[in-house]
């Protein structure tokens, strides 16, 4: 059974039914994979599935929730222990990110970039989305999810780097351009995007993307672009049209 939390929830292997397609079962098992291999107490997924303000009857309901949940996942998927209750997940996208984003990191740290793309690539690539999209209204899941965004975000900036020390850069241009769209206010991915172009030969590129990176910025956010991307399209520029 493989469990996958990096876009849309879904479970590989479950069997047929109805249950996952039910808002609150989806959020019970969100919260429980939030905490994979732990005990997770009976108050506290009242708490996160309720964000705080669960009804008179939420413990009869995590108790049907709960049996709903072991009929598609198994009986061994779910333990009940005399504080809450534990998921055992078989394979989960979460942990498969989190050890090749880390062999990744080691590699580009030991100065190895061939094996650090392949393995930040490898991660990069398990994303099918945002993380537990569709349920992010949930507080705890929001929550969760913005860290797991965080990681994702370090995760392509690693890759990027390395693969910019190789010299693919049309290739980290390609995958730069798409996470600028995902992720618009963040500066340090605009930067990089003009630098692959920059260094493919695609220098009017750049200044586009400079164009679009400050509008963007000042209109979502009221904000020039910082001194490190001004001072990168000012060299640009300057290697672009030389002063007279």
């Amino acid at each position: 059974m493989r469990y996958e939390v990096l876009g849309p929830l879904r479970v590989l292997g479950a069997a047929p039914g109805t249950a996952l397609n039910a808002y609150k079962v989806r959020v019970l098992l969100g919260v429980l994979l939030t905490r994979a291999g732990h005990v997770v107490a009976m108050d506290r997924l009242i708490t996160d599935i309720w964000d705080g303000g669960p009804p008179r009857t939420a413990v009869g309901a995590v108790h049907v929730h709960i049996c709903r949940l072991r009929r598609q996942l198994g009986d061994g998927a779910i333990t009940t222990t005399p504080r809450g209750y534990r998921i055992n997940v078989d394979e989960f996208d979460l942990t498969l990110f989190r050890d090749a984003a880390k062999r990744g990191r080691d590699h580009a740290a030991a100065g190895r970039h061939a094996q650090a793309v392949d393995d930040l690539g490898t991660a990069l690539a398990l994303w099918r989305g945002p993380a537990l999209d569709g349920l992010t209204d949930n507080i705890a899941l929001g929550g969760f999810s913005a860290s797991l965004d965080d990681d994702r975000l370090a995760c392509a900036e690693a890759y990027a780097d390395s693969g910019l020390i190789l010299g693919r850069h049309r290739e980290m241009a390609g995958t730069l351009r798409q996470l600028v769209v995902e992720h618009p206010l963040h500066e340090p991915l605009h930067h990089r995007l003009m630098i692959a172009l920059h260094l493919s030969g695609q220098k009017t590129e750049a200044l586009m993307a400079y164009a679009s990176a400050s509008a963007i910025l000042r209109r979502e956010i009221g904000l020039e672009p910082g001194r490190e991307l001004q001072s990168l399209y000012r060299e640009i520029r300057h290697e672009l049209v030389p002063a007279a």
